[in-house]
């Protein structure tokens, strides 16, 4: 590459720009382009000069001297791009006719580096606003390489996210020239390690800031002092395709993609290449899912945002794809609701946090829920919503009752055991039953086994039968203890009957042991054999300072 030697062609050029900047201004952009269109000299590629005579003319040169009348190039055939004193040769790559319209840009350095990308929303930080253009402001329209901009002098930020595909490296941002006898060295087009340039070091150009839409491409560049800034990530504002925004660059490249990421005021969620004012939501980069309020991550926000019709938790401004119980909004509904995998899951099970483990009903904690519910793991006795790991004992469901060991099910356990109240349980695998249930299961085999009618177990009758059992502590009779016949109890209670009758019993262990007792004597078998019977209710009292320990009443009605 060779640099341009005429100092008088520079500032001819020079003053051609200042021109144009002072017909952009006054509305006029499009002339330059319609004339250098018009003249054939230039269409949208890079230009490529051949020297005649030692003295290098560009096309710019000869516009100048057109519109300027001033004349170091003589009249041309601008049809056939010949003159009498030179020969332009044009290389023209293949784009569209129309001149776009460039601009400015504005960033920032980022005062932090962030450990995520994000999608955030929001904070009311203004994003900074464009710098004022000095009265040296120059506008080039050159070939399809279309600027604007001014000799503000920014930085590029210094961003670690999001990963985004590499743009190319341009390295046909360049003016060729061709010459017979080469002289000096030019400087545009070079490449560093983070820059590419454009313009010549000698001229006001080499100061421009701003996009650029490369030569023959459709891909646009930031630029910093004329060279492309191939170490920036940014987000940075400037007008890109006649549409003026904030634009996603990386490595020097404006990507058209749809992610968050980050400039000095902020992370922002990026659509299109450009950042969205008007999103609010969760958008997601590389590093996550972020919550979004005007276009902007909210990193104070924690709680729930619906996506897709999906609530997710949020902390931080950052969807956290665990598993827990949270406290917050759903559906307009306050409540500790379960999450897995970052999602409200509207189940019904035994979920953790770090307070405990919870019955969740319809995805929410039930804190009014006693009850036996269960999990993958098993399960588990719920006080107030709460499992109790300090319970031993049985506890019921809508299933039954179970023996629960340390808040837990133990389905391994076979045995009997007391509970408060004087009540007696057989255990079998897991499951309790009373001891009074028991019986009526062993009376209606003995009545299949003679061809009856099973009897039904009924809950009052089984109140009643409970409390005679306590009564035979102090009186082991059918006698109560006030005097009066066990059938008054029936009376006392309103319980209607036609027929009745009653079996006590004492010191039998099992519910089997007392029902073979009593098919042993003839007048509790006709009880429990009667036709005249339909239901039946078994009490069941351990005391262990009563002459007899346990103590047995059947009780029948029809």
């Amino acid at each position: 590459m060779k640099k341009m030697g005429s100092p008088i062609l520079e500032k001819r050029i020079h003053m051609m720009w200042k021109l144009q900047r002072m017909l952009i201004r006054e509305g006029k952009q499009m002339f330059f382009g319609r004339l250098w269109k018009e003249m054939d000299l230039c269409k949208y590629g890079m230009i490529r000069v051949m020297k005649k005579k030692k003295q290098v003319y560009t096309a710019a040169a000869c516009i100048l001297g057109v519109c300027l009348s001033i004349s170091p190039v003589a009249a041309a055939d601008f049809s056939s791009g010949q003159s009498t004193e030179q020969t332009l040769v044009m290389e023209t790559p293949q784009a569209p006719s129309e001149i776009t319209e460039g601009s400015q840009g504005t960033s920032q350095l980022p005062e932090e580096n962030l450990t995520e990308s994000v999608e955030t929303g929001g904070s009311e930080d203004i994003l900074p606003s464009d710098s004022e253009q000095s009265q040296e402001d120059i506008t080039v329209d050159f070939g399809d390489a279309v600027v604007g901009g001014s000799d503000i002098e920014t930085e590029p930020g210094e961003t670690t996210k999001p990963e985004t595909e590499n743009p190319e490296e341009s390295t046909d941002l360049e003016i060729e020239v061709i010459e017979e006898d080469p002289e000096g060295d030019f400087a545009g087009g070079s490449a560093g390690d983070s820059e590419v340039s454009l313009f010549s070091d000698n001229s006001d150009m080499s100061k421009w800031n701003g996009f650029c839409m490369a030569p023959g491409s459709l891909d646009w560049y930031y630029y910093k002092n004329g060279k492309v800034q191939t170490g920036l990530n940014d987000v940075i504002s400037g007008t890109v395709n006649g549409e003026r925004a904030w634009w996603h660059v990386v490595k020097g490249k404006v990507v058209f993609d749809n992610t968050v990421a980050k400039n000095s005021n902020g992370w922002w969620r990026i659509r299109n290449g450009k950042v969205d004012f008007n999103f609010n939501g969760l958008a997601q980069n590389s590093n996550g899912w972020w919550y979004c309020q005007g276009g902007k991550v909210d990193f104070n926000f924690t709680g729930f945002a619906l996506r897709n019709g999906i609530w997710f938790y949020c902390k931080n401004g950052k969807i956290q794809f665990v598993n827990d119980v949270v406290s917050g909004t759903v559906n307009g509904e306050q409540g500790w609701w379960h999450i897995v995998n970052g999602q409200v899951v509207f189940d019904n099970t035994v979920a953790k946090n770090s307070n405990g483990w919870w019955h969740i009903q319809n995805g929410k904690v039930n804190f009014n829920s006693n009850t036996v519910a269960r999990n993958s793991n098993g399960w588990w006795l719920i006080v107030n919503g709460k499992v109790d790991f300090s319970f031993i004992g049985i506890a019921s469901n809508d299933n039954g009752d179970w023996y629960i060991r340390n808040g837990k099910v133990d389905f391994s356990y076979n045995g009997s055991i007391a509970v408060e109240g004087g009540l007696l349980y057989e255990i079998v695998k897991g499951q309790a039953y009373e001891f009074g249930e028991r019986v009526v299961q062993y009376v209606n085999r003995e009545r299949a086994s003679y061809g009856l009618a099973p009897l039904v177990a009924d809950e009052d009758l089984r109140t009643l039968a409970y409390i005679r059992a306590k009564e035979l502590v102090y009186l082991f009779s059918h006698t109560r203890p006030d005097g009066s016949t066990c059938f008054t109890i029936l009376n006392e209670y309103g319980i209607p009957y036609n027929t009745a009758g009653e079996n006590i019993a004492g010191g039998s262990t099992t519910p089997e042991d007392v029902v073979d007792l009593w098919m042993n004597s003839e007048g509790h078998r006709a009880n429990i054999l009667s036709e005249n019977y339909t239901k039946i209710g078994v009490g069941c009292y351990y005391d262990p300072g009563s002459d007899w320990g346990i103590n047995w009443v059947q009780l029948f009605t029809g």
